[in-house]
């Protein structure tokens, strides 16, 4: 199965529901899922050489950010 998990941030370092995601990803990769990982940043312990990584641009830090996440998502 082909799956892209897509949160801002992907890592335990930025998060519970960030680390959540980093855990599902292995989880998924590890039951033979090809996972992609689509975000602003993913932390260094996600291991991204295991997964596609698709870079969303960043913006500013502000409610514009998080509006324009959501609408290239």
């Amino acid at each position: 199965m082909k799956l892209v998990l897509a949160r801002q941030r992907i890592g335990e370092s930025f998060g519970g529901a960030e680390g959540y995601v980093a855990m599902l990803a292995v989880a998924l990769r590890d039951m033979g899922s090809t996972v992609t990982l689509m975000a602003q940043a993913v932390d260094a312990g996600v291991g991204r050489s295991a997964f596609e990584f698709l870079r969303v641009p960043s913006r500013p830090a502000n409610i514009w950010s998080a509006l324009y996440f959501a609408g290239t998502v």
